[in-house]
């Protein structure tokens, strides 16, 4: 369960286990205590995945989205978070920003490479076509519930 909910780094897992050792102080502590005390990764995964999104790379973004889901995010949190990853992405290339560092909030530079290869590779043309996709797709969702991961993950695969 601990793996599952804080993805595949053996590092933050094992901070984490010694975080509840600490906590549990030689004594039984129960589940609930456990899923309070955890950290939570999904925001890792929503970045990788925003982060990759429209790049032609290695990532698989539908294994990832899979994680997601299971860790107990729903479709739409994905969606948005893509939709406000490119009305970032937009907002920065209206103000003629073509540096990642000049994007106001700042973000964390482990982002910079891949959102700076978003900067460099998309149009405002192209980011616009792509947030009406998206939000095209949310409405689909919405009204075909049962098939919205599948439709997610179509959308992922060809974008």
């Amino acid at each position: 369960m601990i793996a599952n909910k804080l993805g595949n780094d053996k590092m933050i897992t094992k901070q984490e286990m010694i975080k509840l050792s600490l906590y549990a102080d030689n004594k039984t502590i129960t589940f609930e205590a456990v899923l309070e005390g955890l950290g939570d990764n999904s925001i890792l995964g929503i970045y990788k995945i925003s982060d990759n999104f429209l790049l032609r790379n290695n990532v698989n973004l539908n294994y990832i989205y899979d994680k997601l889901i299971n860790s107990g995010l729903n479709y739409l949190i994905i969606i948005r978070s893509l939709i406000k990853h490119l009305q970032t992405l937009l907002y920065a290339k209206s103000l003629a920003n073509k540096n990642v560092t000049s994007i106001r909030p700042p973000l964390h530079f482990s982002r910079h490479d891949n959102i700076q290869m978003q900067l460099n590779s998309l149009s405002i043309t192209k980011i616009e076509n792509k947030l009406v996709e998206l939000n095209f797709l949310e409405k689909k969702c919405k009204i075909f519930p049962s098939l919205s991961n599948v439709l997610v993950k179509e959308f992922l695969i060809l974008h």
